[in-house]
């Protein structure tokens, strides 16, 4: 039972830890739907005017590339009046590992802009990579290197990185989607709306395996909740809600951070457990606290507490729609987005479930064990379990020196 308990709490605390310290992300390139094995094709478009002295350098450079199948190379001449043509026609008969095309535009006094516009109206391929003939790539792998992305990329869906403004529902609502088509094998569900029609959303993230498994994993975990019955599996299953005050607006930010991190540097992670994160609970609250951001906040934010931005006006985007606290709403069940959300939970039943909340910002942290006095229900078990994992938690929070 113990190594049960250790067990849990690692896998809650490793959630725990990124969620609330990933809040990053580097625009990287666009996701792109590759045709040709893992690579998407590529266009080379290079314009070019006198350049002769250059060209020979380059066109060699160009050829001692390794290039992805399919990719063309496009050069546009924009009136040149020394040898180039000449090099162009000769390079066009040569051999090479891609295919090669020139064109002269010079019948109105072309500029750039205009060779670079027909250049791309020429273009073919799935990726567009520009360069000038007196540049030169750094090593062997360019076109792959520009092309690989990363298709589990937050930023690049987003616009902005994660942390430098807040993220309106919608927008969260377009990662979501995109990660899942990054990661086919993770499932996106949207069990609920909110009264303002938002859609509520459940992401379920694990590994290829389990993921192929789920619906046995998922009968398996039912039988040890509901009639004791353990079938030996050793997969842990955490559910992971935020945002339930819409105001505590960093929370669904971590969402993102976290679901990226899952999906690409810590996705051994999912190897022993299944994940399933509400991003945003309240979507109605946040929203409302986003766009009060947005119309109060400067490009150079405030920092004093008596400015604009840190003083909502009623009512806040705290509550829901019909102005519920939705953590209270819990208890009573009243609003249509709590009791899809129960209903939702309550098809997988986990083991660990990890409620994010903001404090304020002069505030610590807090987390489990809970103060007593705990409730009758609460099992000799479930507090041993809590106190494992808040230990755990401690002990990744004392590394970066964060108050708790």
């Amino acid at each position: 039972m113990n190594e049960w308990v250790a067990l849990l709490a690692a896998c809650a605390v490793a959630y725990l830890a990124h969620a609330v310290a990933l809040t990053r992300a580097c625009l990287r390139a666009l996701r792109s739907r590759a045709s040709t094995g893992d690579q998407p094709t590529v266009s080379v478009i290079v314009c070019i005017k006198d350049d002769a002295e250059h060209w020979p350098a380059w066109w060699a450079s160009m050829k001692g590339q390794q290039w992805p199948a399919g990719t063309e190379v496009i050069a546009i001449d924009d009136g040149s009046t020394d040898e180039l043509p000449a090099l162009l026609t000769r390079a066009a008969q040569e051999e090479a590992p891609f295919t090669f095309a020139h064109y002269r535009i010079d019948e109105s006094s072309p500029g750039k802009r205009d060779a670079l516009r027909f250049g791309v109206g020429q273009a073919s391929g799935e990726w567009l990579l520009f360069t000038d003939v007196d540049c030169r790539p750094a090593g062997p792998n360019w076109a792959s290197e520009m092309t690989a992305g990363h298709p589990e990329d937050v930023a690049a869906v987003l616009g902005h990185n994660l942390g430098d403004k807040f993220t309106r529902h919608h927008q969260v609502v377009d990662v979501m989607k995109h990660l899942a088509e990054a990661r086919p094998h993770w499932q996106l569900e949207e069990y609920g709306s909110t009264t303002e029609g938002r859609p509520l959303l459940g992401l379920v993230m694990s590994s290829v395996d389990n993921m192929a498994n789920l619906e046995a994993l998922r009968e398996a975990n039912r039988r040890r909740v509901l009639e004791g019955v353990d079938s030996g599996d050793r997969v842990v299953w955490v559910y992971l809600s935020y945002n339930v005050h819409g105001n505590e607006a960093v929370c669904t930010e971590a969402a993102m951070a976290t679901a990226e991190a899952l999906a690409t540097t810590h996705s051994d992670l999912l190897e022993r457990a299944v994940v399933v994160m509400d991003p945003c609970v309240n979507p109605d609250g946040r929203d409302r606290y986003v766009h009060f951001q947005d119309q109060s906040t400067s490009p150079r934010p405030n920092a004093d507490p008596h400015a604009w931005e840190h003083n909502e006006p009623w009512p806040g985007g705290r509550p829901n729609h019909y102005l519920f606290d939705m953590n209270r709403d819990l208890a009573w069940q009243t609003q249509r987005e709590t009791q899809a959300r129960t209903a939702f939970y309550q098809t997988w039943m986990p083991q660990v479930h990890v409620d994010f909340h903001e404090q304020g910002v002069n505030s610590p942290y807090y987390f489990a064990p809970a103060a007593e006095p705990y409730h009758k229900i609460v099992s000799p078990w479930q507090r041993e379990c809590q106190g494992h994992i808040g230990k755990n938690n401690a002990k990744y929070f004392d590394q970066r020196g964060a108050l708790y």
